[in-house]
């Protein structure tokens, strides 16, 4: 047996206070009762009335409990239904090195980065993700997780000082990513890499026959222009060791080289429709409409609890209403 929605098993805390309301009716009703028949007729009353009060709030209880058990679905059986789904697996390695502050792309390279992650996560349903963040080092910022609320809390607080280390080295995080990967070779894996191809260090061209061998295509979104823009810091830009101001320009050519070598895809995150670009192909991939698979799934049984209830119910109010003229 399972409980497809647990969410709702606190609603069972309801009735504590539903039989503590009865126990108070029903010292009032004994206590009303001993006043209206008199001593020498109570007795035979009484005996007659607790009988008619459990007897109907046994069958509230019984109505509420029902109700509850449909809320909370519960399922003991199964059936089978096709499925076009594939085991889906996206990592996102995301360039968080400061020059991906520059803003030749509104609000900021990075904040569109962030945006265009978190849409994707949104419109993608059944899929894993995980998110590597990388500059002259890189880390599993969220292993690969089908938790939404975990990635979007990372996501709000993503900047470029959550790593000490200077520098960006798309290699070594491009590694880390597809040893990162859950291990089922039966999945469909995607790298998705969102970088202003700026590598200080490594060789980003190392990992295309890991990468090929391991069938984990590479898709490179160029955060940023060709024409580039200024990097700030603090209040001011960053400068060179002649103190002249870095300006910082996107790597184009690298980053379309590698998806291409890597059977991945390339984009630009200046262009408007890049969002709803990339999240469309990626929805895409969720499915193999070539392949259809049978699945399992459970049969949630509400009906026969809401009809329990309303049985329970109509009893109660039987109960309650039916007047016993041999006594009353």
């Amino acid at each position: 047996m399972r409980i497809t929605n647990p969410q709702f098993l606190w609603t069972f805390i309801l009735l504590i206070p539903t039989i503590l309301i009865m126990i108070l009716f029903y010292m009032g009703g004994i206590s009303g009762l001993k006043k209206l028949t008199g001593t020498w007729r109570f007795v035979t009353v009484k005996r007659i009335y607790i009988l008619r009060f459990i007897v109907s709030n046994f069958l509230f209880l019984f109505s509420i409990l029902s109700l509850l058990l449909a809320l909370i679905g519960l399922s003991w059986q199964k059936k089978p239904e096709s499925d076009n789904s594939v085991g889906f697996e996206v990592n996102f390695v995301l360039d968080i090195s400061r020059s991906m502050l520059a803003q030749d792309v509104i609000p900021s390279r990075l904040d569109k980065s962030i945006s265009l992650i978190s849409t994707i996560v949104d419109s993608v349903e059944t899929s894993k993700f995980g998110i590597i963040v990388f500059k002259g080092d890189a880390v599993v910022s969220v292993p690969m997780t089908e938790d939404r609320l975990a990635i979007e809390s990372f996501l709000g607080s993503v900047s470029p000082e959550i790593l000490s280390s200077p520098g960006s080295n798309q290699e070594k995080a491009l590694n880390l990513a597809i040893e990162s990967f859950s291990g089922n070779s039966t999945n469909r894996r995607v790298i998705i890499l969102i970088s202003d191809g700026e590598s200080l260090e490594g060789d980003v061209f190392k990992v295309v026959a890991n990468s090929v061998n391991e069938h984990i295509p590479i898709y490179c979104v160029a955060a940023g222009t060709q024409k580039g823009a200024l990097i700030p810091y603090k209040d001011k830009y960053v400068t060179d060791k002649n103190g002249r101001e870095v300006v910082s320009k996107t790597d184009f050519s690298l980053l379309s080289n590698l998806a291409e070598l890597t059977y991945g895809k390339f984009y630009k995150l200046e262009e408007t429709q890049v969002i709803a670009d990339i999240s469309q192909e990626i929805k895409s991939m969720e499915y193999d409409k070539t392949n259809s698979r049978i699945k399992y799934v459970n049969i949630v049984q509400y009906k026969p609890f809401l009809i329990l209830s309303l049985v329970f119910l109509s009893l109660f109010i039987f109960v309650k209403e039916w007047r016993w003229s041999e006594i009353f």
